[in-house]
């Protein structure tokens, strides 16, 4: 690809819906700093991908991942599962079959399909895609190599311990937290069409005037949330994004809310949220989990990079505010197996009063199916707390405790040595700290001890 500077590629597959727009269908992992990424393989039930028209026109773009959901395209093309299915890997260079890579109009690359097939299941199963850049000297650079198992990989840790095993005294959540460990958070806002029709007051995210003083469920989710959380977060900066929604003539299942990267607060956070009606956005559907799912993975593995090389140490919460409603349930459960190697916890906070049963099962698969990833994920239905903060913020954080410790103790990662007090010079000690922001975390972490009341298990 004709790319300057590292990026971070995954690539889309696309079909033209019954109003003649693209709708993104499936969505690759991206591959950190590299222009020659290995994908891994992939298969599509055809009839999601083409509703079982072979020659349905199909749609592969390659784009740029940005942890802010503003992703960047870097070029597409289209064919047909018929088209896939024909492209073949020769003896040598001259049999390829390939794919223009085009932007805005322009050749920027070419793009290999060494293999695909049906299998019996009716799933389009594509093993192997090759990229040849257009340097125009006839040189052949591959793009990826997809393995012929599509069993999700747990990605590596960006944490190097050195410790080989976890240690034998497991500590407790308020160890790490009186040890400084951050809880920082990110919001994802189901904007759907299952939330109701805009205009209507029954719709959830009905928008009454600001002198009225009314908030509709996600507003009163919101503050209740961040209030919450952003007592426990050092800087409270919170990265926003929305899904479920369609502008720009395009379905969108991660895009960013509030005009940059991260909002300040409550204040930032509810205007961000209210500014998105203003954009002419279309709620709509499929309503997807798994990009927003994974892009608060790649964020939380960022504040814990950048911590640990300062010596400290980061935790992420999400908290998914929905109405309940979501498609395509197999692809969330992958993105919340593969976020469970991330020091991540997903809250899935139901918002208005429907069936949450697909919540509760996102709540409890985790336990019941598989033993090798770390639970991270909890159900809470908003309108059962309406009412009552505290617990709220108990049925937040009921299981966080143990999925924190579950994640430090499991890489051998052990509590840095506790916060401490000043001391006056007499050698009594005193209350006062120095540090006023230490004084609020200190006191915000012992109001934590008293809410949660011993809630880790293993404490």
């Amino acid at each position: 690809v004709e790319w300057v500077g590292l990026a971070d590629p995954f690539f889309e597959l696309s079909h033209c819906d019954d109003n003649d727009e693209w709708l993104t269908v499936f969505r690759s992992k991206h591959v950190d700093n590299n222009l020659n990424p290995i994908w891994d393989a992939v298969a599509v039930s055809m009839d999601r991908l083409c509703r079982n028209d072979r020659d349905m026109p199909i749609r592969v773009s390659v784009r740029d991942f940005q942890e802010n959901g503003n992703h960047r395209d870097m070029g597409q093309f289209e064919t047909s599962v018929s088209g896939l299915i024909e492209a073949h890997m020769g003896d040598n260079d001259d049999d390829l079959i390939t794919f223009i890579l085009k932007e805005n109009g322009e050749p920027v690359g070419q793009v290999l399909v060494a293999e695909a097939s049906i299998d019996d299941g009716d799933a389009c199963t594509v093993k192997e895609m090759d990229n040849k850049p257009s340097t125009g000297d006839g040189a052949t650079t591959k793009l990826c190599e997809m393995a012929e198992s599509i069993i999700p990989q747990r990605p590596p840790s960006p944490i190097s311990s050195t410790h080989n095993a976890p240690p034998t005294t497991r500590p407790t959540f308020i160890d790490y937290i009186q040890g400084g460990a951050d809880l920082n958070m990110c919001i994802a806002i189901d904007f759907s069409d299952s939330n109701g029709v805009m205009g209507d007051p029954s719709c959830l995210h009905h928008l009454h005037p600001p002198a009225s003083g009314k908030r509709n469920g996600y507003e009163k989710a919101i503050e209740a949330v961040v209030n919450i959380v952003t007592k426990y977060d050092s800087d409270q900066l919170i990265p926003v994004w929305g899904f479920g929604a369609r502008f720009n003539k395009k379905l969108q299942n991660c895009f960013q809310i509030g005009g940059k990267p991260e909002l300040k607060g409550i204040d930032e956070v509810v205007e961000g949220y209210r500014d998105v009606f203003s954009w002419g956005i279309k709620m709509s559907s499929p309503s997807v989990l798994n990009e927003v799912i994974g892009n608060a993975a790649a964020y939380a593995r960022k504040e814990e990079k950048e911590a640990f090389d300062k010596g400290e140490q980061s935790y992420t919460i999400l908290l998914l505010l929905t109405d309940g409603a979501f498609d395509y349930e197999d692809e969330a459960k992958v993105a919340i197996q593969e976020a469970s190697n991330s020091p991540l916890s997903i809250i899935l906070l139901g918002i208005g009063d429907k069936d949450f049963s697909l919540m509760q099962y996102l709540d409890d698969f985790m336990d019941a199916d598989d033993t090798q990833y770390r639970d991270v994920t909890q159900f809470v239905e908003c309108r059962k707390y309406e009412n009552d903060e505290s617990q709220l913020t108990s049925a937040i954080f009921e299981e966080i405790p143990d999925q924190l410790v579950d994640y430090f103790y499991g890489k051998g990662i052990m509590p840095n040595p506790p916060i401490v007090m000043d001391e006056e010079e007499d050698g009594n000690k005193d209350e006062e700290v120095n540090d006023a922001s230490t004084t609020d975390y200190l006191n915000s972490i012992s109001g934590l001890m008293s809410l949660l009341n011993c809630k880790c298990s293993k404490c």
